[in-house]
């Protein structure tokens, strides 16, 4: 009985097999009819074979074109930057310079207000002190009755002074 068991178990698994195969031949005959079959020309592949080739070969070339154009883009980009970049660079430096010159123009211009308020101040000061001459002067001169009186006045004290040291014993 064992023995047929296994018997019986190889023809099962020698059909199987043998299905197996045979479908995987006759896929493979499928395959090849699909590819092949139907030849009516030998050329007829060759010439889809040429046009892919001469299709792949266009798409390369516009590809390699584009590629070329857009290189040449980046390059005049790249140049155009480097010029706006320098422009920049000599702009900003001048901004700087101009920027300093304004603050030290600024710093001359407040030192020069300085000095003329102080000039103005020392202006006025002086034309108060003339004007006050100038009325002290007006004032004596407006009374001129004063004037002789003031005079005679002090020379009658210098004399009386005079006198005073020279009546005075002396030591």
């Amino acid at each position: 009985m064992v023995r047929m068991a296994v018997s019986k178990l190889t023809a099962v698994a020698y059909e199987s097999m043998c299905k197996h195969v045979f479908l995987k031949m006759y896929r493979g005959w499928k395959l090849y009819k699909r590819r092949f079959g139907n030849r009516k020309s030998p050329g007829k592949e060759e010439n889809e074979l040429h046009i892919i080739v001469s299709e792949l070969k266009k798409l390369e070339h516009d590809f390699s074109t584009d590629v070329a154009v857009l290189r040449e883009q980046i390059e005049l980009a790249c140049l155009d930057f480097t010029e706006a970049q320098k422009r920049f660079d000599r702009l900003e430096k001048d901004y700087v310079a101009a920027k300093c010159e304004l603050f030290v123009k600024k710093e001359r211009k407040e030192q020069l207000t300085a000095h003329l308020c102080t000039f103005i101040k020392q202006n006025e000061i002086e034309k108060a002190k003339t004007i006050s001459g100038m009325v002290g002067k007006l004032e004596l001169a407006t009374c001129p009755l004063e004037k002789p009186i003031r005079v005679e006045r002090e020379e009658c004290n210098k004399q009386d002074d005079h006198a005073a040291t020279e009546d005075s014993p002396e030591k």
